[in-house]
């Protein structure tokens, strides 16, 4: 009889296996929860999820640089005259060079069976992980500034005074932030090297993941990346403004403590893509202009999130990252409702790719 309950146990959980089923057998009074079945099939299907958030990733980014490719020639801009385009030009070639030649090694080796083959083969698909990563943020960001700059081209009203009416109905001083965040020297430094931080954050957790071989987690960035990215310019489309210290003009004073040109960066330029006739574009000196939603917020909640499975660095990211939304209101010059849109489409953005995930979707 025992024989029986056995063999029915086993033809059981044999249909619940081929019918991808994770809940719980009961067979014969005993319970069995095939835990460990269930974390092959998804460590299975993780090169195949991987896949299909770079392509994902690269199908938004190829989207944004063909909606700059078709917008720039009807636009007012024009390319600037550049010193240093062919140079520019021939480091990104080289990189790409670099990246498959790479995966030449890794295909190459990728079946051979030498100790040493091995080895390389790894070295260089994690390598080429990490370089990959790089050539990615170059076309998803250099496509995302020059559609900035061609939305800031049409001269679309400002949104800043709505924007500071938001601030003051939810009860927020900025003008008082900002005296406050300035009165302590040590603290306004700590919050400026916050802000400054969070582009080279950006392409060391790049570069993390992808020499760490963590292929998954540099997908999930990539397409988290890109969903951020087209989901702000499309929103900075509708909603121009020229950031808080532009409508405020604060006294010196008030944040002499900061960077002199703190908020204001990228105002000389929008002012020009605004009104000049013929306004000039060069790579090498572009700036992000966006104010609403912050993308500076984004970034912020992305990169410990990007690193959560990392224990020794999520706490350090996390803690590093919550100065920098702080220092976006008096460093970069956002209203507080452009910190709160960042918060909320991270948050958007990430619950979107985690329903992508699923292994339903």
């Amino acid at each position: 009889m025992s024989a029986d309950n056995d063999d029915v146990a086993g033809r059981v959980a044999a249909v619940s296996v081929a019918a991808g089923d994770d809940a719980a057998l009961s067979v014969s009074g005993v319970t069995i929860v095939p835990d460990v079945l269930a974390d092959d099939r998804r460590a299975a299907a993780a090169p195949l999820l991987a896949d299909r958030h770079f392509v994902l990733a690269w199908g938004l980014a190829a989207l944004v640089l063909c909606a700059d490719l078709l917008w720039f020639p009807l636009s007012r801009l024009r390319i600037a005259d550049s010193r240093t385009f062919l140079s520019d030009l021939a480091i990104i070639l080289g990189i790409v060079a670099c990246y498959l030649a790479l995966r030449g090694v890794c295909r190459r080796l990728g079946g051979d069976p030498h100790p040493v083959a091995r080895v390389i083969s790894r070295i260089s698909g994690r390598i080429s992980l990490a370089v990959g990563g790089f050539i990615f943020q170059i076309v998803l960001l250099g496509s995302v500034v020059v559609f900035t700059y061609l939305s800031a081209s049409i001269g679309w009203p400002l949104r800043d005074a709505q924007l500071a009416s938001i601030d003051r109905w939810m009860g927020f001083d900025w003008p008082g932030f900002l005296a406050l965040s300035n009165a302590n020297a040590w603290w306004a430094r700590v919050l400026v090297l916050a802000y400054d931080s969070s582009g080279p954050q950006l392409i060391l957790v790049f570069l993390l993941l992808g020499l760490a071989g963590r292929r998954a987690r540099l997908a999930e960035l990539s397409l988290l990346l890109s969903l951020t990215a087209v989901a702000t310019i499309l929103l900075y489309l509708v909603v121009p403004a020229a950031g808080a210290y532009a409508y405020y003009a604060p006294a010196p004073e008030l944040f002499d403590h900061f960077d002199p040109q703190a908020g204001m960066w990228h105002y000389d330029v929008l002012r020009e893509l605004r009104a000049g006739a013929a306004p000039a574009f060069a790579f090498e000196g572009s700036q992000g202009i966006v104010v609403f939603p912050s993308f500076h917020t984004m970034l912020a909640m992305l990169m410990p999130y990007a690193v959560r499975d990392i224990k020794p660095l999520f706490f350090p990211a996390a803690a590093l990252n919550a100065l920098v939304i702080i220092s976006t209101v008096p460093e970069g010059g956002h209203h507080l409702i452009d910190v709160l849109a960042g918060i909320v489409m991270a948050c958007a953005a990430i619950g979107v790719v985690r329903r992508l995930s699923s292994p339903n979707v």
